[in-house]
């Protein structure tokens, strides 16, 4: 919990910027807003150029977490201290109050994510792998029994572990297929069967490109 704060703090202030504030520039909800939006945004800046510089999973874990925590502790520092500043000043704009708050109640949670590297400042990427199955909910609704609701969410589950390690989902689709289909053919049994050779992180793409032509 906590690591999607970011994103749900700036979409808050952003929606009152854009609501209230964009055209009162003199305002101190202008003003409030901005420097918000900027102090998240440097804490974006920070994890993309320690990313960057990350060359892999073979990477100094300690050191990347030291680097993230010595830059972004000040960043952090400082957006709490001036969120707890304006939320006395804007006790009578309910938006943008609801949105300063949020940023104070949720603080604790957000250092969460400067105890682990496998955690980022928002959940941007969780969110981009659920919006497959958003995307596909509706046609999910036609599953008219519930095993074939079942197999619709295996189905959706293989597809979505392919896409994540990095493999052609329809290329790896027809690789199972036609490797489960050889299995089925013959007289091997299930329990005999190292199935752990067809997941998708222990192939390889000219596998898959070879399935294709087969």
């Amino acid at each position: 919990m906590g690591y999607e704060f970011t994103h749900t703090a700036r979409r808050g202030i952003f929606v009152c910027f854009k609501a209230l504030y964009k055209k009162l520039p003199e305002s101190e909800g202008f003003l409030t807003c901005n420097t918000i939006l900027g102090l998240i945004g440097k804490l974006y800046e920070i994890e993309e150029t320690l990313r960057a510089k990350r060359p892999g999973d073979n990477s100094d874990e300690a050191e990347f977490l030291a680097d993230r925590k010595r830059l972004a502790e000040p960043i952090l520092a400082s957006l709490e201290t001036y969120a707890k500043q304006r939320v006395l000043l804007h006790q009578g704009e309910v938006q943008l109050r609801k949105a300063l708050n949020y940023i104070l109640n949720q603080m604790q949670y957000l250092k969460n994510y400067l105890a682990s590297s496998e955690l980022s400042c928002d959940n941007n990427f969780q969110e981009g792998q659920i919006r497959p199955f958003a995307i596909s909910r509706k046609n999910s609704l036609f599953a008219s029994t519930e095993r074939g609701a079942l197999a619709w969410t295996k189905l959706m589950t293989v597809m979505q572990t392919a896409t994540l390690n990095k493999c052609n989902p329809t290329l790896y689709l027809k690789f199972l297929l036609d490797r489960i289909t050889v299995i089925m053919n013959s007289e091997a049994k299930a329990k005999d069967i190292d199935w752990s050779q067809f997941r998708p992180w222990n192939l390889t793409p000219e596998q898959l490109e070879q399935a294709w032509d087969a």
